[in-house]
């Protein structure tokens, strides 16, 4: 026994010419842990090894010290799933479906049960056709729960919802960690979502691990020398920063907002840097701050790979 939830040593996998896996290892704790990349970097293809919908053409991957490849029915039994575009009978109610779905399990939480917990209870006899994007979403999140897991793996839970849904939907899934101890992996395009809810972060870029950390450690590992700077015209900003040593990159991130990456030195007295620059341009300098985020971390990762 090793502790770890999933644990993945050396996975490769290629479809024809494209190498989706290229000797991926990740090891994952009891935890929240977020899964980015870029399009194509192996997400998908990843959590499909996971669940047993394919095979990798090397490597292992073991979910509770358990080989997958064996597909076992007990290894399958302790992971729920919410896919990016889930499928829901559209005439049958919420209650229903949760019920039908739950004699698939040896153990199961009652339909009700499961509804109170994602907000649905006032929803259960409606038809699944007239609920809205955000209550698909619980209702999905909900069927994941069904069959007591202790692992659920989300693919972009927050797609094409909107702000009031997305923050529902990670509510739910720290409140569901806390309360019943279930491990959470997520893939999400939308970094400060997951920035807020991981525990742990995990970057593949083609096909490969190529950071993992916890959430924090990692944001302050790769931004601590990264600032935005907020001027009255960011474009003229960008010429003049660029021709100053000490600034390693320039990124305009707005009409106002210049992104850049500063070397060690420049660190400590940056704003009056910054001040004496532009002192002359005509350019209204606003003030400069860390600018510490997940989005800023994995821009940086993938602009060096």
């Amino acid at each position: 026994m090793n502790g770890y939830v999933i644990s993945i040593s050396d996975v490769s996998k290629s479809f024809g010419s494209v190498k989706a896996l290229d000797g991926l290892s990740l090891d994952m704790e009891p935890s929240i842990l977020g899964l980015i990349g870029p399009n194509g970097a192996g997400k998908t293809t990843l959590i499909r090894i996971l669940l047993g919908l394919i095979k990798s053409d090397t490597g292992s991957a073991h979910i509770f010290d358990s080989d997958i490849s064996n597909k076992s029915k007990d290894i399958l039994h302790r992971i729920g799933v919410l896919h990016e575009d889930p499928y829901f009978p559209p005439l049958m109610t919420p209650r229903q479906y949760l019920t039908d779905v739950g004699f698939l399990y040896p153990q199961r939480v009652p339909a009700d049960e499961l509804l109170a917990m994602v907000g649905l209870s006032d929803a259960a006899d409606r038809k699944i056709k007239n609920l809205s994007a955000g209550m698909k979403r619980r209702l999905g999140l909900a069927q994941a729960l069904v069959g007591k897991p202790n692992l659920v793996l989300l693919d972009e839970p927050t797609s094409n919802l909107d702000i009031t849904g997305r923050d529902q939907v990670l509510r739910l899934i720290v409140e569901i960690h806390q309360e019943e101890k279930v491990s959470f992996l997520i893939t999400s395009h939308i970094l400060s979502e997951l920035e807020r809810a991981c525990h742990h972060i995990a970057v593949i870029v083609n096909g490969k691990i190529v950071e993992k950390g916890s959430t924090d450690e990692l944001v302050k590992k790769h931004t601590h020398c990264r600032f935005r700077v907020m001027s009255s015209d960011s474009f003229k900003l960008e010429k003049i920063l660029k021709e100053e040593q000490g600034i390693i990159d320039v990124l305009v991130d707005g009409t106002k907002s210049v992104i850049i990456e500063v070397s060690p030195d420049y660190v400590e007295n940056i704003e009056s840097h910054l001040e004496a620059l532009v002192k002359d341009s005509g350019i209204k300098f606003y003030g400069v701050e860390n600018t510490g985020t997940l989005e800023d971390m994995f821009r940086r990762l993938i602009s060096h790979k």
